[in-house]
């Protein structure tokens, strides 16, 4: 479904002036659809454009693990796990302790 607001182009168009379609995309500050008789197949867009979509999807999923985070710490009786579903067969293993790493 497109969205009514953002430009488009026919795909013949990006062939033969590529650079027309990045300016389309830049002077909206949008993806431009591209369409191939008349069906969407892909979308242009300035890098500016691009790296705020990207930018903001880090920054997003930055703050659905904080919340996520939040709520775990707030529930009174967390979900425990054990030392061999976090480890696997590590957790099995007598640890090694060298004695030479300065801890001891």
């Amino acid at each position: 479904m497109l969205k009514n607001d953002v430009p488009t182009s026919d795909i013949n168009v990006l062939k033969d002036s590529t650079s027309s379609v990045f300016e389309q995309a830049a002077k909206a500050q949008t993806g431009v659809y591209i369409l191939d008789h008349n069906v969407p197949c892909g979308v242009v867009m300035s890098v500016d454009d691009y790296e705020k979509i990207f930018s903001e999807n880090d920054r997003l999923l930055d703050e659905i693990t904080e919340l996520k985070a939040a709520i775990r710490l707030n529930n009174s009786a967390p979900e425990l796990v054990s030392d061999y579903q976090v480890r696997g067969e590590k957790a099995l293993r007598e640890p090694v302790i060298d004695k030479g790493d300065g801890w001891e």
